[in-house]
Formats: structure tokens, C-alpha cells, sequence
């Protein structure tokens, strides 16, 4: 009897399935992400913060420059994107993010810094049209 009942739960143990599907992570629109951001708004550890007024990323195919760096000095990293998460590399994985928004003008991402949480908001820098005037006139020579 106490076999039975064991083989029992064993077989229903075994037999129950997690019927959720299984979700993949979305994947960012790295087209939206390419260009200059300038941070507007930053939190550490859910506090406003002006520590990092004047930070900037500038994204393109597979390389981010920023001056979020601990000299504060513009230096260019690869970056890896997976999912909603994108890691700067350079010899070692120097900083991770999430990404919790991303529009055409706005990015929403977080990070953790020497164990303080930040938020950071940014906004996409559009090139003005004196400066689009001025490139299309150049290439137009």
C-alpha cells in the first residue's frame, strides 16, 4: 500500500507540466538606440542626483562612446545587446543595463555603479538643419 501510494505521487509529480508558454525576451530596436543621448534626469538609489550632469552616450552599429567613466574621459566600448540588456565591453564587461524604455527621443535605463542604483533618463540629440544644411552642401560639391 505504501509503495502504491508513493508511485502515485511520483507519476502525478511527474506528470504535471507548466502549461505557460515560454516568453523570450524582447529584443531592443538597436535602429532606435544609434545617435547621441544626453542625460536630462538621474536618481541614485531613488534619490535625484546631479553627479552625473553632462553624461552622454553616443551609440552606432556596435560601439557606444560615453564620459560615464571613472576619469570622466569620452572613451569608446563594444556593446552587447540581449534582450532588454545591454553590457559595454572592453577588455573586461565594464558596465551593465537595462533598457525600461526606449522611444525615438527617449531612453529610460538603469545601472548600479560601486553598489548605488541608477536611473538614468536621456534624451536623443537631433542634429539641428544648420548642421544638415551645412553636411548636404559639403557632399554636394
Amino acid at each position: 500500500m505504501k509503495y502504491a501510494l508513493i508511485l502515485t505521487l511520483s507519476i502525478l509529480l511527474f506528470s504535471c507540466s507548466n502549461d505557460q508558454p515560454v516568453e523570450s525576451k524582447p529584443q531592443l530596436d538597436l535602429g532606435k538606440l544609434e545617435g547621441k543621448w544626453e542625460l536630462t534626469s538621474a536618481t541614485r538609489n531613488n534619490r535625484p542626483t546631479e553627479t552625473l550632469t553632462g553624461t552622454f552616450y553616443r551609440f552606432n552599429k556596435n560601439q557606444v562612446t560615453t564620459n560615464l567613466t571613472p576619469g570622466g574621459q569620452e572613451k569608446t566600448f563594444r556593446f552587447q545587446s540581449d534582450g532588454n540588456t545591454i553590457q559595454l565591453k572592453d577588455e573586461t564587461d565594464f558596465m551593465t543595463f537595462e533598457i525600461d524604455s526606449l522611444s525615438d527621443s527617449l531612453l529610460w535605463m538603469r545601472t548600479e555603479i560601486q553598489g548605488y542604483k541608477f536611473q538614468l533618463a536621456l534624451k536623443k540629440q537631433m542634429p539641428d538643419s544648420t548642421s544638415v544644411l551645412i553636411i548636404d552642401s559639403l557632399q554636394n560639391r
